[in-house]
């Protein structure tokens, strides 16, 4: 139960913010929770709270009487053969500000005329974390065997660790990925310094025309002024 093991993390010394992030829960309801535990109250919802039942009272007479018969699957047949509809998983859409779309429409417009070589002289970089010791997904995962103790279990950590990536690639080659060291805050200051100054110009610096995409030198054409100018922005933000 999600309570429980919020209230359990407390009790560690884990803090609410830390708990609620873990949990993907409001941290006032974290308080809530935290509160009702300290005053040896129930975290149990009362009686008549909850979402309330969409079923009309007779479609749960019908699926109710199903239940031990061969015409359990009624009320699925029903929908899929009858009706022809299917069961869809919702999917996620990110929400887009105002902002953002004035954002999008002005990077556009600036570049509407730009040519494949315009974009040859551009590098794409990002960063992402990766979760060590991930767990598998049930439902993708199986495993197909005569019995479950002849499938091999997954070895999990309560908080796996988390490392972050950051790296580049350009219309002829890609950087080697730059590991941010754990715990350490990609700062404006970090991020010219190590990342710009080290990983990046390193990769644009490259004298070789052989090799992997990670050993050859990038565009045969690229404003290394540009990445100067950008990094004395970047520290003028600090």
């Amino acid at each position: 139960m999600i309570r429980s093991q919020a209230v359990g993390m407390l009790q560690a010394g884990s803090s609410q913010k830390f708990v609620s992030l873990k949990l993907g829960v409001n941290i006032r309801t974290v308080q809530r929770w935290w509160r009702l535990f300290k005053n040896d109250l129930t975290l149990e919802n009362k009686g008549g709270r909850g979402r309330k039942s969409s079923i009309s009272k007779v479609a749960k007479i019908v699926i109710t009487k199903s239940i031990g018969k061969n015409d359990s699957l009624t009320v699925y047949r029903y929908l899929t053969k009858e009706k022809g509809v299917k069961s869809y998983k919702r999917q996620r859409q990110p929400v887009i500000t105002e902002k953002n779309m004035a954002a999008r429409l002005k990077f556009c417009k600036e570049r509407v005329n730009w040519t494949a070589n315009d974009w040859k002289n551009i590098l794409f970089t990002d960063e992402s974390p990766f979760e060590l010791n991930h767990p598998p997904n049930r439902k993708n995962d199986c495993v197909w065997a005569r019995n479950a103790l002849d499938v091999e279990p997954v070895q999990m950590v309560k908080f796996p660790k988390k490392i972050q990536v950051w790296g580049m690639m350009s219309h002829r080659a890609l950087s080697e990925l730059h590991f941010i060291p754990v715990g350490q805050t990609v700062s404006a200051e970090y991020y010219v310094s190590e990342i710009l100054g080290k990983t990046l110009m390193s990769t644009m610096n490259r004298k070789r025309e052989r090799g992997t995409v990670v050993e050859r030198k990038m565009l045969k054409i690229c404003p290394v002024r540009y990445f100067n100018k950008m990094a004395l922005q970047l520290t003028r933000q600090t």
